[in-house]
């Protein structure tokens, strides 16, 4: 069973703006990161609304959410923080477009929250571990993606991550640290990651660029 995690970053390191707010999930300035996905074809239609742009953007985007079984966010990226309201039912409306099993990783405690079109959010107090034991249960042979945010998007202690693919982006919306920060690594193996990026980012078309992956990434190759 494969684990993933795609997630849109800048290129000084956030995945979100500082200031988060009903007004603004992703902090002020954080839906700047979330552009180049907005736009698409495949975007529009995972979220019910039609138009956007078919381009390779749009390929990404389906290839990204294709054959998932089961997500893992953090509280955050559900809606907000602290105890429970039980009237808010998060952040993405009555009709979520996951459309699976999502794990919340949270702090307290709540009864599943069944939406319309086949979402349930389990809330899951005991840590990301026991989250992905319990999305992969759920997804059976499908994949497993960590949705976000930064906290949650970090790997495990002890694991390595499958495929870790930021899509970075070039604005620099907050103060939002991404991802795990990792130990310095020495010796010959050193800036392995920064090579396989560069590698990467002479693969992609012309316009399109990419940097270092996040710290506390680690690649394998296949």
């Amino acid at each position: 069973m494969t684990t993933t995690c795609q997630i849109s970053i800048s290129l000084d390191g956030f995945v979100a703006g500082p200031n988060q707010s009903i007004d603004n999930p992703l902090g002020e300035g954080g839906e700047r990161l979330h552009d180049w996905a907005v736009k698409t074809e495949s975007w529009r239609a995972q979220h019910g609304t039609q138009g956007g742009e078919r381009d390779v953007d749009s390929e990404v985007v389906e290839k990204m959410t294709e054959g998932i079984g089961a997500y893992i966010m953090g509280r955050n990226m559900f809606g907000g923080d602290g105890s429970w309201d039980e009237t808010w039912t998060g952040w993405w409306g009555d009709d979520p477009p996951f459309h699976v099993p999502v794990y919340v990783l949270t702090h307290h405690e709540r009864e599943p929250l069944q939406m319309q079109g086949g979402t349930t959010f389990h809330f899951v107090t005991d840590g990301i571990e026991s989250a992905l034991e319990q999305a992969r249960a759920a997804a059976g042979d499908k994949k497993v993606a960590i949705a976000g945010g930064a906290s949650a998007a970090a790997v495990p202690r002890g694991r390595t991550a499958r495929r870790a693919a930021p899509a970075h982006r070039p604005d620099r919306p907050g103060r939002r640290r991404a991802a795990a920060r990792g130990r310095r690594r020495s010796g010959p193996r050193a800036g392995r990651g920064r090579r396989l990026a560069r590698r990467h980012a002479r693969a992609l078309p012309r316009g399109r660029r990419a940097l270092k992956p996040p710290p506390g990434f680690r690649f394998r190759r296949r």
